[in-house]
């Protein structure tokens, strides 16, 4: 009886002991991560004396995530007088929705185009997405295809892509379409991988084997080009 008891009470000695030994863990890992924060934050407010575009606009996004609408507004123009290409997108979108700002889409059109010529694939993005409602432009759906086409370089974008031929278009490519998501797919991003193999699994049960052939072809063309606008050309 006597063993068992201290069977027992060693159990749960070494249960305690471990519980202390993972809470104490615990506690040294959130220190390490506080310590960490305050030491990025440190280093964000030091290159924002400096005039560091960058912290300017992740300034200027921290504000507007706040609805500061008015500082954000003041760090992205601080950055885009530096010509950062995402301040000037940011700027862009505050006029597009009026936030901070009275809503003016010629205005709008005007940052996401400057971003966009400076290799901004977001900016180019929402231009094409101007172009598809008729927001300051009249709608004009080969103006806004063109714009998808830029904007699609980035993996990300080749999503919205592939959905504007395999859905929205009014004569749907499903070969199109399949080589985008298939490019999509192969992404270092997980989420960007990951959607691209579901819209690619998805669609494919639309297709007919020989289109599956035709997307599969194109797909090796987009990676042996490595030129979106130039591989679609061939098609």
């Amino acid at each position: 009886m006597r063993t068992y008891a201290a069977k027992n009470l060693s159990a749960i000695l070494l249960f305690l002991m471990c519980t202390q030994a993972l809470m104490a863990n615990d506690y040294n890992v959130k220190k390490m991560i506080q310590e960490l924060m305050i030491e990025n934050e440190l280093k964000h407010q030091q290159l924002l004396e400096k005039g560091d575009a960058s912290a300017q606009t992740e300034e200027g996004k921290r504000n507007e995530d706040k609805r500061d609408l008015k500082s954000a507004l003041e760090w992205y123009e601080k950055a885009a007088l530096q010509n950062h290409p995402e301040a000037i997108r940011n700027l862009g979108q505050l006029y597009e929705h009026g936030s901070g700002v009275l809503q003016n889409y010629e205005t709008a059109k005007y940052y996401y185009e400057k971003s966009a010529n400076m290799g901004n694939s977001r900016a180019a993005h929402n231009i094409g997405l101007l172009y598809e409602k008729g927001l300051g432009v009249k709608a004009n759906e080969k103006e806004a295809l063109a714009w998808h086409k830029i904007a699609a370089e980035d993996n990300y974008y080749k999503l919205y892509l592939g959905d504007f031929y395999a859905n929205d278009s009014k004569t749907p490519n499903y070969k199109l379409a399949y080589a985008l998501y298939n490019a999509a797919a192969i992404d270092n991003s997980e989420y960007v991988s990951h959607r691209g193999k579901t819209a690619r699994d998805t669609l494919q049960r639309k297709m007919t084997q020989e289109q599956i052939m035709e997307g599969q072809l194109l797909s090796k063309k987009l990676v042996e080009i490595n030129d979106l606008r130039k591989t679609l050309a061939l098609f």
